[in-house]
Formats: structure tokens, C-alpha cells, sequence
């Protein structure tokens, strides 16, 4: 009975469509679960359709306790209880042949791993609709210091520094670290400003990192280029700017004593006050004292505009004057009120659109106008004292997102960046280590056939466990390092066209890094050559025939050889180079210009009475180091190859798929196929 009332209830729901579900978490599958459950067996009533719809490769929200697993648990449900169909897709009209290469390539390595084997979803090899080529190609890794000395470990130059004594008020400590971070930055945002100078427009970049931090340096150093950008994602209040200087301001009225909420909000555009009438007003600050207390700035404000002195500017009386104005509005006006006539005295919204780049003037007037929005929702806008407001703000509590300006570059995490895609992607700090050992972490075994969690786990350090957690604090952290494959995999989807790595030395274990695992597979660039992406030599990769051989040929291994331009990157140790004559070299590289003047064909010949253009021509001769008639010669032979009896291979409309040099494995022997086709009449 309670299962047709159920139905009954839900009857006005037809069809369920439930998106992005790999994010789900034990505890709303069980909720869902347990209203899908009331239509098995029950009879009678109109099942709703459902639809799930997710990716466990991009599961990379752990810290909302999202499991992956659950994905696999409600697959096999609809399928079993509900007589659904279970539906695979692995291809995309989105990213270029060489960034699905390299996808492919990492991905199924990362696959085979046997620590990885158990909790990461399955990997299949991934086609592309998209015929442009593209390229993976990477910035050089900063290794040195800004003086250009070379950086090593990071620990003897830490040491070096600690030897020299540093006056702690006046000289900042430099943290090689960061120094690297902020070089990474600075070459990237050059690499940026050589790419727009060549004319890709700013909204087809997106720079992505891991951690807001790495994004704010990154905004610094295109911002000192004068290159309009903006961070998308939802943000607190506080982290704008222009908000934390009107709070600021707030805490001065509240606060007359704390003298460094008074500093920024002189300091700020509200009253723009210079670093000289700054340092003038702290000395009026120290020469008058109260018993032990200096006095307050706020006092010495006062003194400053009633002095007589010749160094007084008229500027500290006007500013005097309307502290006290706005003091006296804190204690009569509603908080709103109070907000409404700061904005108004100070003429914010002019103040920052003055100081602000063009670009970013929209985004700071709305993040200025979300703040007299939080003062009418925090509690409804009811009985809400200035204090209470500055705390909240501060307590940074709800995040916004702002407006992006429509001709800017994009700053993103990772995980902001799920769902988007741009024509050039830059992910920075791609040589990070492994995470730590965390401290203060929550264990949960909750397996996904489960009702309630079996275990709940408090590890106040992880590297010192209590003995009864340690099987599941070894799950978690394999569990950890799937989600860092699926993060590397959510990162290089998002590029349609050309994916940009930027990384700089660290400490710490970096063989598994995104830069150690994606080098083999990408092209060095060197700071010059940011405006000729298209020169760098790429090989192109048909992917989506290597899937369909992989699909079709059970039992085959196909093995991905590095790419053809890496066979003259310098040889890992311990592997001696054969080495050639002078014509063994010469033949090897006419056949290898020969191949690739093939593979550019792709599936069909060109209308033109010339197969390859002269830019191609030029290229494949600087590519292999030929001479004009060498190059005139290898370029004969492949046009008598496609203009002979096999001609058909080139033929899209014949064509069920095509290969170049597909590798496969078969009975322990390497093989390769120059050319793998399969005629639409054999099918």
C-alpha cells in the first residue's frame, strides 16, 4: 500500500535526469535509492523514466565526500532493478588529435598500474571528431633564482639565506619557493602577452592551476603586462579587494583603535591617501603618547588636521571630518543606510573605476554592489549591528561569482574549470610533489551497497596513525592519488586546441608529477617561439582509428610510442644511441620525411593540383634537416604512393576508419602498420 501511495505521489514526475553524478556521495545515493527502490516490484503505476549521467574519470570532489564508486553501485542498479540501459561514450567533438594522444598515452599507463587498479575507473582509448591537429607543448621549467643562479634542491640556498642576518622590519623574507612561483608566473604571462600579440583572442585562453594562490600571481603578472583577466569562480566576499577596504573602513568607524583597518582605508581609493602624508601621520602618532600607549591614528588624524605646522595638509582635515560624519551614521542609520551614505561620500563607485584596469571594472562595481546585498540577507537585513556584519563578512561564510568581462583571460582551478573548455589552455604548476600527510583528517568507510558508514575514522596525524585505522587510511590515500589521475584528466579535456604546461622545480618526490607524466608526450617552447605554436613539430596522431582497432581486436595491446619529435630529445642514462653512417642517417630521415608528408594527408587528398603546401614543405625540410632536392625527392615518393594503385586508401568516401603507424603488440613482437584502413564495402 505505501508503495502505491508512493507512486501516486510521485506521479506528476515522469522523467528523472540527474546530471554530473559521479560527484554524488554515499549519502544522497541512499536517499535517492531508497524512493527508487518503491517502484521494484511493486507493480501497477508509471515508472518515471531515469537517466544518469556522469563520468567516475572526473570524480574530483572528494572533499564533499563525492565516491565514485556510487556511480558504478547505481549503474548496475538501473540496469538490474530497473531494466535500464547502460550507455558508454568515448568520444569527443572537442579536443584536437594530439591532445587526445597524449590522453590516451598517460591515461592507459596510469591504467595499467597495479596500485591504481582497484578504486580507478576503467580508461578506454578516447576518438576525436575534431581533424585539426593541435599540439601539447610546454614552457621551459624555471630552475633558477632571479639573479639566474641555478636553484638546485631549494635546500642549500635556504641555508645560505638563513646564514645572512635580515632585518625582519625592513627587508622581507625571500622563500626560493615562492620566488620559483612568481618566475613560473612571469613566464607564463609573457607566453600570454607573445600569444595575443599574434592574435589569439583573450577569451580563448584559460589559465588553470590547482590552488587559488597560484592564479593570484598569475592575475599580478598579467595585470604589471596590462592584459585584462578575470577569476570566474565563486569567491568570497572578502577576497575582492575593493570589499576588504570598505569593511576595513567599517572596522576603523567601529573599532577608533585599530590602527591598520584606519591605514587601509586611507591607503585605499575611498580617500587615497599617498605613502608621505601616511608616514607623516604616524610620526603625529609617535611623538604624542598616552602613558605607556602611543596614540591612536584616529587621534592623530585630529592633531594633524588642528596643526599648525607647515608639513599639515588641509587633506587630513577633510578626512577628519568625514570620519566623524560617518561615525555619527553608524549609531543613528540602519546598517544598509550606513553602507548606502559611505558609497556615496566616498564616491565608490567612481573611486574604483579610476584605480581599477578597464577590464575589471565591471566585475569590482559588482562585487561592491554584493556587499550592500549581503547587508540586506544577513538575517533578512533585521537587527543587524555593523559589528556582526564585519564579522560575517570576514568569517567568509558565502561566495559569489562575478561577472566575467567578455574580452579577458580566464583564470581557473581545476575544479572551477569542469564543464568549460577554451581553444588554449595554460595549467600552471605542473610539477608539483605528491600531497602530504594531512593532519586533522576524517576516515569514512562507507561502502556504496551500504546503508550507514561502517567506520568513522578522527586521524589527528596521519603520519601516526592508530593501529585500527591504517588499512583505511591507505584505502583513502589510494583513493587520493585516483582523484589526482582524474584531475590531470578534468585538466587536459578542458583544451580544444592547444595545451600549454608551465612548471618550475620543487622538492620532494616528482616522478609522478603532471609535467614528469605528460614531457614525454609534448613539445618543448622556448619563449620565442610562443607566436609559432603551429611550427613546433607535432606529430599528427589519428586517434580515433587507434580506438577502433582497440575496440575491435580483443586480447590486441596497442602500445603508444613516445611522439616522433621526442626521438631527438636527449637519451635517458644507462640507454646508449645506436649510432648511423652518414647515409643510414640520411635514408632514416628522407623515410621518416616521406611518412609524414602521408600522414598530413589524413583521410582524403587535397583539391589542389599540389598535395602539400609550401609552408608544409618548409617545414618537413627544417623538421629533418634535408636539403631542397632531398626534400623535392622524398616528397616524390610519397606522391607516387598515393597516386598509384593503393590511391583508394586516401579516399575519404571509401573509408570506413584509417591509421597511421598503428604499434601493436602482438605475441610478445612490436609491429607497426604504416597505414591501417578499413573499406566502408567490407563492414
Amino acid at each position: 500500500l505505501s508503495a502505491w501511495v508512493q507512486q501516486r505521489l510521485d506521479a506528476s514526475v515522469s522523467q528523472l535526469l540527474i546530471d554530473e553524478f559521479q560527484d554524488t556521495n554515499p549519502m544522497q545515493w541512499r536517499a535517492l535509492l531508497s524512493w527508487l527502490e518503491g517502484y521494484v516490484g511493486a507493480g501497477g503505476g508509471n515508472v518515471p523514466y531515469v537517466f544518469i549521467v556522469g563520468d567516475p574519470k572526473q570524480s574530483i570532489y572528494r572533499f564533499r565526500r563525492a565516491e565514485p564508486r556510487v556511480f558504478r553501485a547505481a549503474t548496475a542498479f538501473v540496469a538490474q532493478a530497473l531494466g535500464g540501459d547502460v550507455l558508454a561514450c568515448d568520444h569527443t567533438r572537442r579536443n584536437a588529435c594530439s591532445v587526445v594522444y597524449a590522453l590516451n598515452a598517460v591515461m592507459t599507463a596510469q591504467a595499467s598500474h597495479a596500485a591504481h587498479s582497484e578504486l580507478a575507473p576503467e580508461f578506454r582509448v578516447h576518438t576525436t571528431a575534431k581533424t585539426t591537429q593541435g599540439a601539447l607543448l610546454a614552457l621551459p621549467l624555471i630552475d633558477t633564482d632571479s639573479s639566474g643562479n641555478s636553484a638546485g634542491d631549494g635546500h642549500g640556498d635556504d641555508a645560505a639565506e638563513q646564514a645572512e642576518w635580515r632585518d625582519s622590519l625592513l627587508t622581507p623574507k625571500v622563500v626560493l619557493e615562492e620566488k620559483r612561483a612568481a618566475l613560473e608566473t612571469q613566464q607564463a604571462a609573457q607566453w600570454v602577452a607573445d600569444k595575443l600579440a599574434g592574435g589569439t583572442k583573450p577569451s580563448d585562453i584559460m589559465v588553470m592551476a590547482r590552488t587559488n594562490s597560484r592564479l593570484g600571481l598569475m592575475q599580478s603578472a598579467l595585470s604589471s603586462l596590462g592584459i585584462a583577466c578575470a577569476q570566474p569562480e565563486k569567491s568570497t566576499l572578502i577576497d575582492s579587494p575593493a570589499v576588504a577596504d570598505v569593511v576595513a573602513l567599517l572596522d576603523a568607524l567601529i573599532s577608533p583603535a585599530n590602527n591598520l583597518a584606519l591605514v587601509r582605508a586611507l591607503r585605499s581609493p575611498l580617500f587615497g591617501a599617498t605613502d608621505q602624508q601616511l608616514l607623516w601621520l604616524a610620526s603625529v602618532a609617535n611623538a604624542e603618547t598616552h602613558g605607556a600607549l602611543a596614540m591612536s591614528w584616529r587621534s592623530a588624524l585630529k592633531e594633524a588636521a588642528a596643526s599648525s605646522d607647515a608639513d599639515a595638509d588641509a587633506q587630513f582635515a577633510h578626512w577628519s571630518r568625514a570620519l566623524d560624519q560617518m561615525s555619527q551614521w553608524l549609531i543613528d542609520l540602519p546598517l544598509v543606510q550606513l553602507l548606502t551614505r559611505v558609497y556615496q561620500a566616498c564616491d565608490v563607485m567612481s573611486a574604483y573605476a579610476a584605480a581599477t584596469p578597464p577590464a575589471m571594472v565591471a566585475a569590482t562595481h559588482a562585487q561592491l554592489l554584493a556587499l550592500l546585498d549581503e547587508s540586506l540577507a544577513l538575517n533578512q537585513g533585521r537587527f543587524v549591528t555593523p559589528y556582526q556584519f564585519v564579522r560575517a563578512v570576514k568569517a567568509a561564510t558565502s561566495k559569489r561569482a562575478w561577472p566575467t568581462p567578455p574580452n579577458a583571460v580566464q583564470l581557473l582551478t581545476v575544479h572551477g574549470a569542469k564543464g568549460l573548455e577554451a581553444a588554449v589552455v595554460l595549467l600552471l604548476d605542473t610539477h608539483s610533489p605528491a600531497k602530504k600527510a594531512q593532519t586533522m583528517s576524517l576516515l569514512v568507510d562507507w561502502p556504496s551497497e551500504a546503508t550507514a558508514p561502517k567506520r568513522v575514522v578522527f586521524v589527528a596525524r596521519e603520519k601516526q596513525p592508530p593501529l585500527c585505522a591504517n588499512a583505511l587510511l591507505e584505502s583513502d590515500q589510494r583513493a587520493r592519488s585516483v582523484e589526482e589521475n582524474n584531475a590531470l584528466y578534468v585538466a587536459m579535456t578542458r583544451a580544444a586546441d592547444q595545451l600549454v604546461l608551465s612548471a618550475h622545480s620543487r622538492a620532494g618526490n616528482k616522478d609522478d608529477s603532471w609535467w614528469a607524466r605528460l614531457m614525454a608526450h609534448a613539445s618543448p617552447l622556448a619563449q620565442a617561439d610562443s607566436n609559432r605554436p603551429d611550427e613546433q613539430p607535432t606529430r599528427p596522431q589519428p586517434v580515433a582509428e587507434q580506438a577502433g582497432l582497440a575496440q575491435t581486436s580483443a586480447g590486441v595491446l596497442i602500445k603508444r610510442l613516445p611522439l616522433w619529435h621526442n626521438r631527438f630529445a636527449a637519451p635517458a642514462q644507462g640507454k646508449p644511441v645506436p649510432k648511423l653512417s652518414a647515409q643510414q642517417d640520411l635514408n632514416a630521415r628522407m623515410g621518416q620525411a616521406m611518412h609524414q608528408l602521408l600522414e598530413w594527408l589524413g583521410r582524403s587528398l587535397p583539391d589542389t593540383p599540389e598535395l602539400w603546401s609550401q609552408e608544409a614543405l618548409r617545414l618537413l625540410q627544417r623538421n629533418w634537416q634535408l636539403s631542397a632536392s632531398e626534400c623535392a625527392l622524398a616528397q616524390e615518393w610519397a606522391g607516387n604512393i598515393v597516386r598509384g594503385e593503393g590511391a583508394w586508401a586516401w579516399q575519404d568516401q571509401l573509408l570506413g576508419f584509417a591509421g597511421n603507424e598503428v604499434d601493436i603488440m602482438v605475441g610478445g613482437d612490436l609491429m607497426r602498420l604504416d597505414r591501417l584502413v578499413q573499406r566502408r564495402d567490407t563492414r
